[in-house]
């Protein structure tokens, strides 16, 4: 309760106030904005589409399109992983959302900055129809949009996945260590342990 709530309930009998509803919905229109944004990229600007367990990536080249590293139905890069390649396409940026949220992700600006927008897009049209080696490592959808945007490769996604396949490997290593350290100090306590028995 403010101020405003203590004097407009001795008066109304009942508290109200203009500045929250003010706050309120400044907050919502806020809200609204960045989604706005979020969903209404410009050109040159990263989009990033949540696929299940991993993201797909893009770039817009404006009039409702972007330029990504794909298969041959422009569907996921996930399946050029078998073939070792994949495609560069223009599609639709509603097409390739299909029903996946997406966003305006360009996070990399603060590693790297962007370079011209109008070089950025010059050569994601270049690139347009060519087929591109492949690797889910090194070569992959997000690699290829931040090298256009950045000028050099990017991809969080393989280094958290990294990340966490090398805490699982720690894991399993540190557990096997244990298991065989433990494992010859067993076999050397039973004896010594029933030898003490045969003395009582």
């Amino acid at each position: 309760m403010n101020c405003e709530h203590f004097v407009t309930k001795l008066k109304y009998g009942k508290p109200m106030s203009d500045q929250v509803k003010s706050v309120v919905n400044s907050a919502l229109i806020a809200a609204q904005i960045l989604q706005f944004i979020g969903k209404h990229p410009k050109p040159g600007d990263l989009i990033e589409f949540q696929r299940v367990g991993y993201q797909h990536w893009a770039i817009y080249m404006g009039d409702g399109d972007v330029v990504h590293l794909t298969d041959q139905d422009g569907k996921s890069s996930i399946s050029s992983v078998m073939n070792s390649s994949a495609v560069v396409r223009k599609d639709p940026l509603e097409k390739v959302a299909e029903k996946d949220n997406y966003r305006v992700n360009n996070k990399y600006d603060e590693k790297r900055k962007p370079l011209p927008t109008e070089k950025v897009l010059r050569a994601a049209l270049e690139k347009v129809g060519k087929r591109m080696k492949y690797n889910i490592t090194t070569e992959n959808c997000e690699h290829f949009v931040t090298q256009l945007r950045n000028g050099r490769s990017f991809s969080d996604q393989v280094k958290n996945v990294m990340t966490h396949v090398t805490a699982v490997a720690t894991v399993l290593l540190s557990a096997f260590a244990v298991f065989m350290f433990i494992k010859p100090i067993t076999y050397i306590s039973l004896p010594a342990i029933a030898w003490r028995r045969l003395l009582k």
